[in-house]
């Protein structure tokens, strides 16, 4: 999958808050804990050329309670897990 493509999967995702995929969820970056309330992607990182023994990394975007975006860079250890609907953190204030 292109550059050009994941950007556009990236942009769909942060701006279709009421679509199922778009949170919430519980995200675990090399060992922080995030909330994502909206717009949760994970892209991992292409390896630069043929040869390169890095390990693989992930960016990450969401947004979270407070409506921050967030993007993360250069994560080694992901793990994504989804959070029901009705999640607290990410109800609207009253």
């Amino acid at each position: 999958m292109g550059k050009l493509s994941l950007l556009v999967c990236a942009v769909f995702l942060l701006n279709s808050c009421n679509a199922s995929h778009a949170g919430p969820k519980l995200i675990e970056a090399d060992g922080a804990t995030y909330v994502a309330c909206q717009g949760a992607i994970w892209v991992p990182k292409e390896k630069s050329t043929p040869g390169d023994n890095e390990p693989v990394s992930y960016e990450v975007r969401f947004r979270d309670a407070k409506g921050l975006d967030h993007d993360l860079k250069g994560i080694r250890a992901l793990r994504v897990t989804d959070l029901p609907k009705d999640t607290p953190t990410c109800q609207p204030s009253k």
